[in-house]
């Protein structure tokens, strides 16, 4: 019965997310619906997809250490740590190839902080940075101590910590609010027993019941936004009351998307797991990081924008797949040294 909190099936369900994003995306590049009543929910579907990405990067991360919680820990650098940077540089030498043939040039300190963090030449590569980030802090915490709640208690202190300093630099809807969905993650997954218990008795009622929290507060972040935007900006008191309406709301949604998992797996159980989302969650990672350049690329050269989707589409999944093989092959090297 706890097949929907599998790593397996949270791979599979990233597909699902991967889309959704390209999706977001798309509606950005071409502007369609923006002006219609789905315009600002279809903006929100990237913010939620990223949420429960990193909430599933975390839960993945968290149940790999339960099933080997010191082999991982030490192989984490080798077998994680270093094959996701070495892809990250992947991509940044292809969008920096971009940039100094057919686009805006090469600048030094941008190409030196897409080494790391603060700002990167693939479109939407913040979260390959964050990511990175929070990889390198799991490691460390989770290096250092080896008591459970000391590690989760450090996590959390590093949430508070980055959040805390973020808000005082950058505005509320900035990219930092998403790192405590990566650590709701990891702590969900050692609770995973107690949540598949209480699921197992009330799937329906917990669902419901989150999805109605989940859909108050994503109404009141939304009205706070619209009402307050001016004030939000330029307060900090009222930007911290739309950060934590921002936070509520996405730990609701992930709340809810763990009770509709249950419910799924009740219900019908091939809608998570079957041979599309397995073949999107395998590319997923690859998807993200070179729809930007896909769309950047042929913006312009296709003018019809259904068509623009449609051949955007075919080609990040075709490129997608071909750059799989690709980073597998140098990662591989890597692995086995």
């Amino acid at each position: 019965m706890d097949t929907y909190l599998s790593r397996d099936n949270f791979k599979c369900f990233k597909g699902y997310l991967a889309i959704c994003v390209f999706i977001h995306h798309l509606f950005q590049f071409t502007g369609l619906f923006w002006d219609t009543f789905i315009g600002y929910p279809m903006y929100l579907l990237g913010h939620f997809a990223v949420i429960l990405f990193l909430f599933a990067s975390g839960f993945g991360l968290g149940s790999s250490v339960l099933a080997k919680p010191e082999s991982y820990i030490k192989e984490f650098p080798k077998k994680r740590l270093l094959p996701y940077y070495v892809t990250y540089l992947f991509f940044v030498a292809l969008y920096v190839i971009y940039e100094f043939k057919w686009g805006s040039g090469i600048t030094g300190s941008l190409l030196l902080r897409s080494l790391f963090y603060g700002g990167t030449y693939i479109s939407f590569g913040w979260y390959l940075q964050l990511t990175l980030v929070l990889y390198i802090v799991f490691y460390l915490i989770f290096r250092l101590f080896k008591k459970t709640g000391v590690r989760l208690f450090c996590l959390w202190l590093f949430v508070v910590l980055f959040m805390g300093i973020s808000f005082m630099i950058y505005p509320p809807e900035s990219n930092y609010i998403y790192v405590f969905a990566f650590v709701v993650g990891i702590s969900l997954a050692y609770l995973k027993n107690r949540i598949v218990e209480f699921l197992s008795r009330h799937p329906y009622m917990a669902f419901i019941f989150m999805t109605a929290c989940f859909c108050i507060f994503t109404i009141v972040r939304v009205l706070i936004l619209f009402r307050l935007k001016e004030q939000i900006y330029g307060s900090r008191a009222y930007g911290l009351l739309y950060l934590c309406a921002m936070i509520i709301s996405d730990t609701f949604l992930i709340f809810m998307i763990v009770t509709l998992l249950c419910v799924i797996n009740r219900l019908a159980p091939n809608v998570i797991d079957n041979p599309v989302s397995r073949f999107l969650g395998r590319y997923s990672l690859e998807m993200y990081a070179v729809q930007g350049l896909v769309l950047r690329v042929l913006n312009g050269v296709i003018k019809n924008p259904y068509a623009y989707i449609l051949g955007c589409g075919c080609v990040v999944i075709v490129s997608a797949v071909i750059l799989n093989k690709a980073v597998a092959f140098m990662t591989a090297r890597i692995k086995t040294v």
